[in-house]
Order: structure tokens, then sequence, then C-alpha cells
């Protein structure tokens, strides 16, 4: 049998220089949220600015269901629906925290400082007594 003489040649290789993007900043918090804790990141993460902040429903959200959480939909086309909807699928595809908060202030002079159907996603309900309390439903990010 007879060897090849002809030189193995090897696949061409480059090195691609790939920028990561900077790890965004996203809101952690031990025990029941408030207004003042989302405020708190806000104006320490986010530049005071609520409209850097964005809202992501979080993979126990059911986008396309009508009642995506198990809670904030009792009256459907209620309040905290219509709030709970601005939420999980955005203002018109606008998930910055800031947009929401003024379309709910708008709507029926909902607390930006308190703002209750934010802080109860984060939280899994309205109070303690919720049967999945402790389960947050969306998560705030920093994008600036």
């Amino acid at each position: 049998m007879k060897k090849s003489t002809a030189a193995k040649k090897s696949p061409a290789t480059s090195k691609a220089v790939v920028k990561s993007k900077p790890k965004a900043e996203v809101f952690t918090f031990d025990g029941e949220i408030s207004g003042k804790d989302v405020w708190e990141f806000i104006n320490t993460k986010a530049g005071g600015n609520p409209n850097n902040v964005v809202v992501v429903p979080l993979g126990n959200v059911n986008v396309d269901d009508d009642k995506p959480t198990p809670f904030g939909y009792t009256r459907q086309g209620g309040t905290r629906a219509l709030f709970h909807d601005f939420h999980v699928k955005g203002v018109e595809g606008d998930f910055r925290l800031g947009n929401m908060l003024d379309k709910m202030r708008k709507t029926d002079g909902h607390s930006k400082q308190r703002m209750i159907c934010t802080v109860a996603l984060l939280n899994g309900g309205y109070s303690t007594s919720s049967a999945v309390w402790g389960t947050p439903f969306i998560s705030l990010q920093v994008q600036k």
C-alpha cells in the first residue's frame, strides 16, 4: 500500500473579536417589595429615569392567555387587568416602566410612587394571602 505524500491541509482558522454587551442591571430584592424599593433601584441603577427600566415578563406568564397571571383579572376589562396587560404585553409594544406608569396615571390616577400593580407583579399578588405570594411574574431591568 502506498502512503499519500500529499500534505494534509488544515482548515483555515480566523479569530473574531466579539464584544459582549454589559450585563443589564436587574432588580432583585429579598422579602416584600414596595414602590419605595423600586424607586431606589431606579434612582441608583437607572439614572433616576423609569424609562431606563424595562419590564420583562417571566416564564410563568402566559402572555397569550386572557388571564396571563393568576391574580389581577377578577374583573376582565377592569383597571388591574388593564395594568397587568401593560406589564405583560407592553403599551403598544413598549415595555418601558416610565411609559407604563404614565399611561396608568392617565387612566385612573395610579400613583407613580406606589405603583401598586407593578409591585404586585413583583411580589406575586396584592397581599401576603395570595396563593402565589413570593413568586414574581415580571423582572425589571435597566436598559439605557
